[in-house]
């Protein structure tokens, strides 16, 4: 078992969905988990904030983000700061 700020994974989830991201996606999609609040289940690191923690520019973040929304991992409010949630690749089966 795997995990990501207080996300689990499960071996298969790692082994064919985590696996074919991209390097800056998998570390922009860390950070972010990092940033989930329990209670709100959202998401709020500022696009500038991913960047600087993940070791990568504003625009490489921009489009892992959209990377990671075009595969299901997030789900994206646009804002002053984006809203992030979990992707229908991050959440439990069944939800």
């Amino acid at each position: 078992m795997a995990a990501l700020g207080h996300i689990r994974f499960d071996e298969y989830f790692v082994r064919h969905k985590l696996c074919n991201l991209s390097g800056t996606s998998f570390k922009v999609l860390a950070v972010i988990l990092i940033h989930y609040n329990r209670k709100s289940c959202f998401c709020y690191p500022t696009e500038k904030t991913i960047a600087l923690l993940a070791g990568i520019s504003t625009r490489q973040c921009k489009r892992a983000i959209q990377e990671l929304a075009d595969k299901g991992f997030l789900t994206i409010e646009r804002g002053k700061p984006n809203r992030y949630s979990l992707g229908r690749e991050l959440l439990p089966k069944g939800t």
